[in-house]
């Protein structure tokens, strides 16, 4: 499986941040590194929290916001190539 990181990011969001549905040709890993924030992925809403790591598959719609009282930061990494996950959404622990 040949997978092809192009783009990473580190982001803090103010408080109240939030995101409109949308969706991306790309695979999104969201790593929470402080704080906590929430995703709604189809029909699933899912709160993560540091040391957790999130996954939208491409052509994925999703929202995401932030905790209100501890919004916290994470690693952004979007990458392209085939993928054979039978679970979805996905969330793990981040390995340390």
């Amino acid at each position: 499986m040949e997978l092809k990181i192009f783009y990473t990011e580190y982001h803090q969001p103010e408080l109240n941040w939030k995101t409109k549905k949308h969706c991306h040709k790309y695979h999104e890993l969201c790593a929470i590194v402080n704080g906590k924030m929430s995703v709604n992925i189809g029909s699933h809403d899912i709160h993560a929290h540091a040391g957790e790591v999130l996954f939208y598959p491409a052509g994925s719609k999703h929202k995401e916001w932030a905790a209100p009282q501890d919004p916290g930061a994470f690693y952004i990494v979007c990458f392209q190539g085939k993928l054979n996950l039978s679970v979805l959404p996905y969330k793990s622990k981040d390995i340390k």
